[in-house]
């Protein structure tokens, strides 16, 4: 699909390491530049496939291009804190039309040469491998041209729009205006860095330590409050209870108090009960208009 240009073959030639890493921020986001993009074979399991060729080559991180073919850019571990970040060539790749090519500024070197990297877009939307590698000023219009050469393919009269600075590249054809292009609302998550493995960075390690430790915290309290609230129960059913005890211990000795009086103590003697008797006999009259008692009853209640 490419011709053999002397640029893909140094790419190809090139390992990525974290110096060819760029991070630059548009729009308050982080987009990296420098990724090693391979292209991967297997439509299944893609990023088993993908978490494999990283683990052979001790790379961190990846970002996905899904078109005409399926391509993966990866990242060693780097102190840049790449994770998170959004991938400047998938994301410019994914918002451009057609076949074109774009040239972004990306900072100087140590010799305080201007530096540029390059993105290439087929027709179909794939990534061309010349694409996301840092170029110095003195070599991007030839880099261009030859890759202008490659997307034409074999059909060399045709256009290839070149994105980038008019003021400074007179073969630049169309603007690019990367804040405009990249505002929040056309970023996508498959943009999106991904992790090649489940490892967790310093402060992901402490936001994750502070959390577990807040929720150990919070389910203590929880626990504490419903055992608080569990012995306050107990308690008040304790109560209940020894009242009750106390209620029928107190009928039960009652009862036994009842049990154990003499007839005696709450009633007369003989003699004093035959003389009370004797008493009310007299005051009653033995004769009611013509009816005369048959029988008189004497008892401790009186007299019937």
């Amino acid at each position: 699909m490419f011709v053999k240009s002397e640029t893909k073959k140094n790419k190809q030639k090139s390992v990525v390491n974290e110096s060819a890493i760029r991070v630059l921020t548009i729009n308050n986001k982080r987009f990296v530049v420098g990724l090693q993009w391979e292209t991967i074979k297997v439509h299944r399991k893609v990023m088993q496939e993908v978490r494999k060729i990283g683990k052979a080559k001790n790379l961190d991180v990846v970002a996905i291009r899904k078109a005409e073919a399926i391509q993966a850019g990866f990242a060693p571990k780097s102190r840049q804190k790449l994770r998170g970040a959004y991938s400047l060539i998938v994301s410019l790749a994914s918002l451009l039309e057609g076949s074109c090519i774009a040239v972004i500024p990306v900072g100087t070197n140590e010799s305080g040469e201007n530096e540029y990297t390059i993105v290439g877009r087929t027709e179909k939307g794939a990534i061309h491998p010349i694409s996301d590698v840092i170029y110095p000023e003195k070599e991007i219009k030839q880099v261009v041209l030859d890759l202008k050469q490659d997307l034409r393919g074999n059909q060399q009269n045709t256009e290839i729009p070149v994105y980038g600075d008019l003021d400074k590249f007179t073969w630049v054809t169309e603007s690019l205006d990367l804040e405009n292009i990249l505002k929040p609302g056309n970023i996508r998550k498959d943009f999106r860095l991904k992790p090649l493995h489940w490892g967790m960075t310093k402060n992901q390690l402490f936001g994750f330590t502070a959390a577990l430790l807040m929720s150990g915290v919070a389910v203590f309290f929880i626990l504490n409050h419903l055992d608080e609230q569990e012995r306050i129960k107990r308690a008040a059913v304790q109560a209940m209870m020894k009242q009750q005890e106390d209620i029928n211990k107190k009928a039960r000795y009652q009862a036994a108090l009842d049990k154990l009086k003499h007839p005696w103590i709450t009633t007369s003697s003989i003699p004093v009960f035959l003389q009370g008797c004797n008493e009310g006999l007299k005051k009653l009259n033995l004769s009611i208009k013509g009816w005369q008692l048959a029988t008189i009853k004497c008892s401790q209640e009186g007299m019937t």
